[in-house]
C-alpha cells in the first residue's frame, strides 16, 4: 500500500497541486475552474459550434491544457513568496506536501491535451495551423505573464493580474467564435475576478472574501449585455444562449441576492435615528 501512495506521489497530474496545495480543502475546482471558467467557455462559444458533443468536450480539454499552465504560475508564485518574502501568505500544507512539481511534465500534458482539444472542436485529427499556433502562443503567454506577475511588488501586481484573467477567461477566443453575448459574459467574470484582487491588494486583510462575487457578476453580465444590444441590436442577440447565461449566473449568486437584498433599505423610510 505504502509502496504504491509512494508511487503516485511521483506521477504528475494537473490540478493536483491547486487541489492539496494551493487551494486546500476549498473545492476550487469544482466551483471555480469548473462551474464558472469551463460552464463561460461553453456557453461563450455555444453559437459557433460545429458539434455541440465534440465541441464540449474539446473544451473541456482544453481547459486542461491551460490549466496545466497555469497552476505552474501557482508552484512558482510559492516558491517565489518563500524565498524573498518576509512573510509569505502561503497554504498550511506547502511545507508537508509531497505534490510533484516538474518542468516538462505540464507541458506535455498542455500540448497534447490542446491537440486533442482543437481536434475534437474542429472534427479532424489536423485542425488548422493557426488554431495550433494560436493556442500555443496563449499557453507560452499566460505562462511568461504569470512570471512577470510573481516576481513585481505586491501593489504593482494587479495590473498583470488583469491580464492573466484576461488569458484564463478569453483565452478560448483564439481557437473557437466566441458570440457577441459571449463577450459579456466573459467580460463579467474577468470583472469579478479582478476587482477582488484589487480590493485585497489596497485594503489587506480578508475583506475581500465577503465581497458579492456572484451578484457583481450577475450585473456586470447585464450592463455589457445592454452595451451589446444597443450596439447590435435585438437581431444581434442570440437569446437562448443570453437566457443559459442569466440563468446561470443567477444560480451562481443565489446564496448572495437573498442577503443583498435584506441589507437594503429606504433612507425615506428608516426612523430618525437609526
Amino acid at each position: 500500500m505504502s509502496d504504491s501512495r509512494g508511487a503516485l506521489e511521483r506521477v504528475y497530474l494537473p490540478f493536483v497541486y491547486l487541489s492539496c496545495v494551493k487551494r486546500p480543502g476549498a473545492r476550487y475546482l469544482w466551483r471555480s475552474v469548473i462551474q464558472e471558467d469551463y460552464v463561460f467557455w461553453v456557453l461563450a462559444t455555444l453559437a459557433g459550434a460545429v458539434a455541440l458533443g465534440p465541441h464540449v468536450l474539446g473544451l473541456a480539454f482544453l481547459l486542461v491544457s491551460f490549466w496545466a499552465i497555469y497552476e505552474t504560475g501557482y508552484v512558482d508564485n510559492d516558491r517565489i513568496a518563500e524565498r524573498y518574502e518576509e512573510a509569505p501568505q502561503l497554504s498550511e500544507r506547502y511545507n508537508g506536501h509531497r505534490v510533484p512539481t516538474p518542468t516538462v511534465m505540464p507541458w506535455v500534458w498542455a500540448v497534447a491535451t490542446g491537440y486533442a482539444g482543437l481536434a475534437a472542436i474542429y472534427l479532424s485529427w489536423l485542425p488548422p495551423a493557426g488554431a495550433v499556433l494560436g493556442w500555443f502562443a496563449v499557453l507560452v503567454a499566460t505562462f511568461g505573464c504569470f512570471r512577470l506577475f510573481n516576481r513585481i511588488d505586491k501593489r504593482s501586481r494587479i495590473w498583470p493580474f488583469a491580464l492573466l484573467q484576461f488569458c484564463r477567461t478569453s483565452s478560448v477566443g483564439v481557437v473557437a467564435a466566441i458570440s457577441p453575448i459571449g463577450v459579456a459574459g466573459l467580460g463579467a467574470h474577468l470583472v469579478a475576478l479582478w476587482v477582488p484582487y484589487l480590493f485585497y491588494r489596497y485594503n489587506g486583510g480578508d475583506g475581500w472574501r465577503n465581497l458579492p462575487i456572484a451578484s457583481m457578476r450577475l450585473l456586470f453580465f447585464l450592463l455589457l449585455g445592454l452595451l451589446i444590444l444597443a450596439a447590435s441590436g435585438p437581431d444581434g442577440i442570440h437569446w437562448e444562449i443570453a437566457g443559459a447565461f442569466l440563468a446561470w449566473n443567477l444560480f451562481r449568486a443565489r446564496s448572495e441576492l437573498p442577503r443583498l437584498l435584506r441589507q437594503a433599505e429606504r433612507l425615506d423610510r428608516t426612523p430618525s435615528g437609526r
